[in-house]
């Protein structure tokens, strides 16, 4: 049982989380089992002769869920970092510019001389 537990554990790493695959180990584990009890003494190389790598077999099950393909998951997921960290500075600037906006003013006063003419000293 041992074996069959590194064997299944190896195949799940390869798998990278990239599919739901409790079914599918689950199987794999099921299938594992019965060759063991055919062959009590069988090591991981003969399971791997006659399974396949551990790698093979992620690669095999990720290509038959359509499951997209780590570079394409690692696209998306710049992809959304982007729009984060884009979200995140418009949120920014725009607390920036609603404190500068509400802090209070200095009035400025200024003042104005006014003259007028007299219109009757230009006659």
């Amino acid at each position: 049982m041992e074996n069959i537990d590194i064997f299944v554990d190896r195949v799940e790493k390869k798998l990278h989380n990239l599919a739901p695959h409790d079914a599918f180990l689950s199987d794999l584990r099921s299938d594992l089992t019965d060759f063991v009890s055919d062959d009590p003494d069988c090591t991981i190389d003969d399971m791997i002769e006659q399974f396949g790598r551990p790698e093979d077999i992620a690669r095999d099950y990720l290509d038959s869920t359509g499951c997209n393909a780590p570079r394409e998951i690692a696209r998306k997921n710049k992809r959304r970092n982007i729009a984060i960290i884009a979200l995140v500075a418009v949120l920014i600037a725009f607390g920036v510019y609603h404190y500068i906006d509400s802090q209070p003013r200095e009035a400025m006063t200024v003042d104005v001389e006014v003259i007028h003419e007299d219109p009757s000293e230009g006659r």
